[in-house]
């Protein structure tokens, strides 16, 4: 689906409602698609890195995530985790590998509904 720019004032079409609602409510089964970069400190070894990615849907709350580390494999840091979805987006953690450890992990990420 490709998205485009509604001009305000402008009449509003079918096809902007439609696009609207197929963005803010995911059906069942539905997939997202989209990236993520989560990095920061934590100075115990198992400690938590926490982000919080923004999902496109504000309705519907994912059932599952899939990462990858392709964009920036782990460094000082477990592979990533995803807890917490909820509508609007889904939490990633990393936990440290080190003490005073720089973590940071990054890639693409497939949110199922």
């Amino acid at each position: 689906m490709a998205l485009y720019l509604v001009t305000p004032r402008s009449t509003i079409l079918a096809a902007d409602a439609n696009q609207l609602i197929n963005i803010l409510q995911q059906p069942s089964g539905g997939q997202e698609i989209g990236k993520y970069q989560c990095q920061g400190n934590s100075y115990i070894s198992g400690g938590f890195i926490s982000y919080f990615a923004q999902s496109l849907s504000r309705v519907s709350v994912p059932v599952s995530a899939t990462l990858d580390t392709t964009d920036q494999a782990p460094t000082n840091v477990n592979t990533p985790t995803t807890p917490g979805f909820t509508s609007g987006g889904f939490r990633i953690h990393e936990t440290t590998t080190g003490i005073t450890a720089s973590g940071k992990a990054g890639g693409g990420y497939v949110l199922q509904y």
